[in-house]
């Protein structure tokens, strides 16, 4: 308890909110966000572990990439500006996969054909 603090009285009638990522719906979007992760793991910025006193644990590493060491503000900035550019480069691939739909039970897809010819279809080069 001395970490998060005392529970209010009447956190019973508190509703938990928590933002839970959307599954993907069909492997097509699987593979396209498997390959969005390993892009952005390849290319993203080092994550920021926090001192006590606000400043950056591992500022060197920032040093070495950026040339100054970033308080935590600009790190958390730079860091969505990497994914930013990343996510540009899926994100229309990923509504086309989406709306490709769910995979049948019968595992006949979405297919890669027609997830060729609904990336064709957004005059989009297919990335799997």
């Amino acid at each position: 308890m001395d970490e998060f603090g005392n529970l209010p009285e009447d956190a019973i009638d508190k509703p938990i909110l928590m933002a839970v990522p959307l599954r993907p719906l069909n492997g097509i979007e699987h593979e396209l966000l498997i390959k969005f992760g390993d892009e952005l793991a390849a290319v993203d910025a080092p994550v920021p572990f926090v001192n006590a006193d606000g400043s950056l644990e591992n500022g060197d590493d920032y040093v070495v990439r950026f040339g100054r060491e970033l308080n935590l503000s600009e790190a958390m900035a730079v860091r969505d500006l990497i994914e930013g550019d990343v996510l540009a480069k899926y994100r229309r691939q990923l509504i086309v996969s989406r709306e490709l739909g769910e995979t049948r039970r019968d595992d006949s897809g979405p297919t890669i054909a027609e997830y060729h010819a609904a990336c064709a279809a957004e005059n989009l080069e297919p990335l799997i």
